[in-house]
């Protein structure tokens, strides 16, 4: 268990940041590379995951994207690619510099275990149930880290925004790093569960005769690395198929609008910001739940929300008029 405050640019909050810290523009060098793959792709169609970055003259995008890098791996942790002009191009198109930008970063893995390499999140009419994940749903998307229940989950995670929604669309992001520090100071005899094993809902995501739940902690801290991981819905639902009761936990968040154009990076399991919902449970050996507040909350909750929610940002700036959203979603290894 890591027992002191983690203090470089990780652990932030909403009062210390202004959007010249997670902006990363892209000059008309860059602009005009993107043009010259999207006119080769026209003319020489191939499926996004047979194009290699090495095919195409992305060299100003590479110094891009080497400065996104550094945003994820040595500034706060979130980057927003302003901005690709995807209007200019088609779907298959938007596709393919998607991928191609992505692998600037790194190699990409699948979406899904049935090897799904690039992932549209928007609204399918699907109901919520068991494998139906709700980024093809009407539902709102809680804080998360993608895939959760893996004991290797992706390093890094890009959002690719095509439309943004009709309604909502607002990206939130917390830095892991402040509500550790926080959770260290002000309730460590809390933190502690957090480092031991709960139950995962795997979503399907897993051979027909595998288990549905997988258990690993929140937060990890081995060798020196501080990590995480966290979705409240796949906790929950994982308690619920394990048959295993939870109690109440909860942190703060961030807010960033997404418009055609950005593409956000994130690391989802790095001490770095995460697109995270307070934990509100913890299995059923915690300590007993204290008596509850008037919104039906232990009154932890309330101090902690209230608390981790200084550490939120929103760049009003960056929205837009709201055609259907629809993103397609590089990840790396």
């Amino acid at each position: 268990m890591l027992a002191e405050d983690i203090r470089d640019r990780r652990a932030w909050k909403r009062k210390d940041l202004s959007p010249p810290d997670w902006l990363v523009p892209l000059p008309q060098r860059c602009l005009d590379e993107l043009d010259a793959a999207a006119r080769q792709v026209r003319s020489d169609p191939l499926p996004p995951v047979l194009l290699d970055p090495a095919q195409f003259a992305l060299g100003a995008c590479a110094e891009v994207m080497a400065q996104v890098r550094d945003t994820l791996r040595a500034g706060i942790g979130l980057a927003v690619l302003d901005r690709v002009p995807v209007e200019r191009y088609t779907g298959e198109e938007n596709r393919a510099l998607a991928w191609l930008l992505g692998s600037l970063l790194g190699r990409l893995v699948a979406q899904k275990w049935d090897g799904t390499m690039i992932y549209d999140v928007h609204d399918t009419g699907r109901a919520l149930e068991y494998g139906v994940r709700r980024s093809v749903t009407n539902l709102d998307l809680t804080f998360h880290t993608d895939a959760p229940w893996l004991d290797l989950p992706p390093e890094l995670v890009g959002l690719y925004c095509i439309n943004p929604a009709l309604e909502g669309g607002v990206s939130r992001f917390v830095s892991l790093c402040s509500v550790h520090n926080e959770l260290r100071r002000r309730h460590p005899e809390r933190l502690a569960r957090l480092y031991r094993p709960f139950p995962w809902d795997r979503q399907a995501e897993h051979a027909q005769a595998d288990g549905q739940t997988t258990r690993r902690p929140i937060f990890r801290y081995a060798g020196g690395a501080f990590t995480a991981a966290f979705n409240e819905k796949l906790v929950a639902t994982g308690a619920d198929l394990a048959e295993s009761p939870l109690d109440a936990r909860a942190m703060g968040r961030v807010h960033h609008r997404a418009r055609p154009g950005p593409v956000h990076q994130q690391p989802p399991v790095r001490a770095q910001p995460h697109r995270l919902q307070g934990l509100r449970r913890a299995a059923a050996q915690a300590p007993p739940d204290p008596p509850l507040d008037a919104r039906g909350r232990p009154p932890n909750v309330s101090r902690l929300s209230a608390l981790v929610d200084d550490a939120a940002t929103d760049d009003r700036r960056l929205r837009a008029p709201r055609p259907p959203r629809r993103r397609v979603r590089p990840r790396r290894a």
